[in-house]
């Protein structure tokens, strides 16, 4: 999602950031069969999460070069391609 804020630069922030959302995605039930990943299932809620944690980081660090949205997940979410396949059946 580097077009949502156009971060000026990456810092170590940001990958923490980026690691504590998907981890907070995590459920207990999850946790506890043994996953540490959210399943592949949820990849485009658990990817804008992720893009929201890194966007607050820049933000907050005044390295993105766009305006705050007022909803950044919700701007995040209007970025992400959105595939839609034609029918031939």
């Amino acid at each position: 999602m580097a077009g949502c804020c156009e971060a000026r630069h990456v810092i170590d922030e940001m990958f923490l950031a980026a690691a504590k959302a998907l981890a907070s995605e995590v459920s207990e039930d999850e946790l506890a069969q043994g996953s540490v990943y959210p399943p592949i299932s949820r990849i485009r809620e658990v990817s804008a999460t992720i893009a929201t944690a890194v966007a607050e980081v820049a933000y907050r660090h005044d390295l993105a070069t766009k305006p705050k949205p007022g909803d950044i997940l919700g701007y995040i979410k209007s970025l992400m391609y959105e595939p839609k396949y034609q029918s031939y059946v």
